[in-house]
Formats: structure tokens, C-alpha cells, sequence
């Protein structure tokens, strides 16, 4: 599915004051999509603290449609193979 506004939120040692940015962000995208527009949350978890972890791990992403958490490893990976695809064809 197609977005038109993609929000990357890298977190490393937030914990609890992580809070009212996920709050921040649901409500934006709340306004965005009375507006017709679709959008997703992409959380990079960049060696994160057990606090921060547990935080995103137990948030209530309810007003997001698409929230999607990937690793910085991951994320590192997938952008090395799309420059190598990028440079061999």
C-alpha cells in the first residue's frame, strides 16, 4: 500500500519521555488522514535501553494504521543491498 507520508523515528535511550513524541505523531497523523492522506510510522530501533524498548514494545499504537519497528541493523542492511543493486544494474 502506497503512503504518502512516511515518519522514520529512530530511538535509542528515550524511555518514558518517548511518550508525548508517539503521542505528538498519532495525532498528526490523525489530522493527515482527515485529510485524505495516508500514512505510516516506521520506528528504527537504534540500540535501544531496555527502558526504551519496553516503551514502544507496550505503547498503544492505536491511532497509527501502519507502524512498522525494524532494527538498525535491518534498516543498514536493506539500504547496503539497494546501493549495490543500484550500482550493478
Amino acid at each position: 500500500m502506497p503512503y504518502d507520508i512516511s515518519i522514520v523515528l529512530n530511538v535509542h535511550n528515550e524511555g518514558e519521555l518517548i511518550c508525548p513524541t508517539l503521542r505528538s505523531l498519532g495525532e498528526t497523523i490523525a489530522h493527515a488522514g482527515n485529510h485524505g492522506l495516508k500514512s505510516e510510522l516506521v520506528i528504527v530501533l537504534d540500540n535501544p535501553d531496555a527502558a526504551t524498548r519496553r516503551v514502544i514494545d507496550t505503547y498503544d499504537f492505536a491511532l497509527f494504521k501502519s507502524v512498522k519497528k525494524e532494527t538498525i541493523w535491518r534498516v543498514r542492511k536493506t539500504l547496503f543491498y539497494s546501493q549495490f543493486k543500484m550500482i550493478t544494474h
